[in-house]
């Protein structure tokens, strides 16, 4: 076994950090070696407030996946929690300086990097540029090394994280040792897991967080559109805890056990023991669904504001541990009257992985796919700011 072909993915999330270690055999073929996982506790609405706290955490998670997969690692890829991150899509304009002057990829690299000279970043930073349409001399083309042209246009999809994060997570994994090969934005790592390259039809992927849902439509195996919003499955505890005047461990308790999203008659009436301040007392299930049926409305209600927006899309995914709900995805299907898709099969020789660690197994996929175990950069602000710009969109 090849120490370079062993790679690990650490998301981390605003509850949680998971980490993932693999062996790459070849693009169709990643063997999961370990994974492990640890509770992050001061996040709030995915902004960092405690670095010891983040620190401790991150590695527990690791060691726990050294400790599953039996080996030390020491090339990873992360990504920056969901908070102030951001998706825009600018245009960035390159006029030719000279006659009969032919067009290449540096051109098409120098208005990507245009624009996003527009942007209020608002303590963010660019962390990807990604081509999405290119007009040469007015005219939609994808081609390169155009004999001459007179103006390039690239319609450049950025997408921006905080700074301080970004900061934080780059500063303590290096003091840890590691090498980081890669920041790879949540929305790319979800089209790596759940976008089929080979389809024309526009495809939604929905992660629901614990205090954030990230959402991004992908065509054509590009990424056209994505946003986030701040309610999770968080915001679903403390309405049970609230509603019912228990404690929020007892809330999280009836979420996991008895949470439902659609009603099932037969089950309405059945009613359920809880540990209210003043004492046990038993709950009809038919409130308790009620209860998580009306925070799942409203974020859904903000979801198809935003997907006015958006590209059409064909089918679903849903990802992240508020998918879990009992009665969500048949929900979600009607609500979007739109079909799930169902997850990629034949990726992995080991399958046994749950949506906890579905982020962390994108981030392998899309740096591999892109070529950063390949020639990975030496400075991790070069990473950042020219290679995978450099790659684009796979």
């Amino acid at each position: 076994m090849k120490q370079a072909k062993i790679i690990s993915g650490i998301d981390i999330g605003t509850s949680k950090i998971s980490v993932v270690i693999c062996q790459l055999k070849s693009a169709n073929d990643i063997e999961i070696l370990g994974l492990g996982t640890s509770v992050l506790k001061n996040v709030q609405k995915g902004l960092i407030r405690d670095e010891s706290l983040f620190v401790n955490a991150l590695q527990n998670a690791i060691k726990r996946a050294q400790v599953a997969s039996g080996c030390l690692v020491k090339d990873i890829f992360v990504n920056v929690p969901s908070g102030n991150k951001r998706f825009t899509i600018e245009t960035g304009i390159v006029h030719c300086k000279s006659d009969h002057q032919p067009l290449t990829k540096d051109h098409q690299q120098q208005a990507m990097k245009k624009s996003v000279h527009c942007i209020d970043k608002k303590n963010q930073s660019v962390l990807h540029l990604l081509p999405i349409y290119q007009r040469i001399d007015g005219q939609h083309s994808n081609e390169l090394n155009v004999p001459f042209f007179n103006q390039l246009e690239v319609d450049t999809g950025v997408i921006l994280c905080d700074t301080a994060n970004l900061k934080m997570i780059h500063t303590n994994l290096k003091k840890l040792g590691f090498k980081i090969n890669g920041v790879i934005s949540d929305y790319l790592a979800m089209g790596a897991m759940h976008s089929p390259n080979d389809s024309t039809d526009g495809h939604l992927m929905i992660d629901i967080g614990a205090q954030v849902t990230s959402f991004c439509v992908y065509s054509m195996g590009r990424l056209q559109f994505a946003h986030s919003i701040d309610i999770g499955s968080e915001q679903i505890t403390k309405d049970l805890s609230i509603c019912l005047k228990c404690s929020l461990s007892e809330a999280e308790r009836i979420k996991v056990l008895h949470g439902q999203v659609e009603k099932i008659s037969s089950e309405l009436g059945t009613h359920i023991p809880i540990h209210c301040h003043d004492g046990q007392k038993m709950v009809k299930l038919s409130l308790i669904t009620s209860i998580i049926e009306s925070r799942i409305n409203q974020l859904f209600q903000f979801i198809n504001k935003y997907l006015i927006h958006a590209p059409s899309f064909a089918n679903i995914s849903l990802i992240g541990s508020g998918a879990n709900l009992t009665g969500l995805p048949q929900w979600v299907e009607k609500k979007l009257q739109k079909e799930r898709r169902p997850p990629m099969d034949g990726l992995f020789s080991t399958p046994q992985v749950n949506s906890n660690y579905m982020i962390a197994m994108g981030q392998i996929i899309y740096g591999h796919r892109i070529g950063l175990l390949k020639n990975p950069s030496p400075s991790f602000f070069q990473s950042v700011a020219s290679k995978l710009m450099s790659f684009g969109q796979a």
